[in-house]
């Protein structure tokens, strides 16, 4: 296990990526065709995975947590009470020893809202027997994932208003405080939704969640939560 502290970890992959654009500048090829900024993104999102998953964390101890302002989590759960802002009254992190044993993620603070995924397989209008059982809730196609997609999950049923705000989000940038994105360096996984300040109100993160990571050098980053 790799007990070098953590921020002397992060400089040392900060170095090491310092390097590897150097070397891509000094060996990009001269003449009509040069890689193109969309490979090289691509190569150095590579990179940088490879380097991160390097990077040997302890298992997550989901039991450690505290409040942003380093209070203990209610247990009367009075903390998720919404502002007139719409923000909670508190919001949990890992606690500090937690997050110093190692990020399994870059460090982010900012994301965009996107709004949410649309279906990754294809779709199918509902069978008769469907309908019949299903119109209530709207529902007017259905996903089919694949074989061990999600376990024993065959698919997902989708609404009208689900495929109308797919891409649909404000589009905004939120900024988050150092406790809450140590958090989810640690574990990407932690949350299951986030606050977008312009907005005024939480959604859903992960695979198919609203928001998209706001690299530090301004590039679209991936889904937040995953």
């Amino acid at each position: 296990m790799n007990k070098k502290p953590i921020m002397e970890r992060l400089a040392d992959i900060e170095k090491r990526l310092a390097a590897i654009e150097r070397a891509n500048l000094a060996n990009m090829p001269l003449g009509p065709n040069p890689k193109q900024d969309e490979e090289l993104d691509q190569d150095r999102e590579s990179i940088v995975k490879q380097i991160i998953e390097s990077v040997q964390a302890e298992p997550v101890d989901r039991s450690c947590q505290i409040l942003t302002d380093g209070s203990p989590v209610p247990e009367d759960r009075s903390h998720t009470k919404l502002r007139a802002d719409g923000q909670q009254e508190g919001y949990v992190v890992l606690c500090d020893a937690e997050r110093a044993k190692g990020f399994v993620r870059p460090y982010r603070d900012a994301y965009r809202h996107v709004g949410p995924t649309g279906p990754r397989f294809p779709t199918r209008g509902l069978t008769a027997e469907e309908h019949e059982r299903y119109d209530s809730y709207g529902y007017v196609q259905f996903e089919v994932y694949p074989e061990g997609h999600k376990g024993s999950s065959i698919g997902r049923f989708w609404t009208q208003k689900d495929l109308d705000r797919i891409g649909k989000g404000c589009k905004k940038i939120t900024t988050m405080g150092r406790t809450i994105a140590e958090t989810y360096a640690r574990d990407p996984f932690f949350y299951s939704g986030t606050f977008c300040c312009h907005c005024g109100a939480h959604f859903p993160v992960g695979e198919n969640g609203e928001f998209t990571w706001y690299e530090m050098d301004g590039r679209e980053g991936p889904r937040v939560g995953t």
